[in-house]
């Protein structure tokens, strides 16, 4: 994720009162890992979608990787 995606986010939830660490302990997450979904790190759709709630940011549509054919074999 870039650095304006990342800033927007963290701008709505300053500008609805909320910390990152108030958010973690809503949805039920560490702060660290709530930050890391934030900046693109890890991908969790259900904290994702609670982002979205609070801040209105739409996320990405995660892309879908096919199976190799020695994979999918294993």
């Amino acid at each position: 994720m870039n650095i304006k995606k990342k800033s927007k986010i963290i701008q709505a939830l300053v500008l609805k009162g909320i910390t990152q660490k108030a958010l973690a302990s809503d949805i039920g997450v560490s702060t660290q890992f709530l930050g890391e979904v934030i900046s693109g790190k890890s991908r969790s759709h259900r904290v994702e979608q609670e982002i979205t709630k609070v801040t209105g940011y739409e996320f990405p549509t995660p892309q879908r990787v096919p199976r190799t054919l020695s994979a999918a074999n294993n």
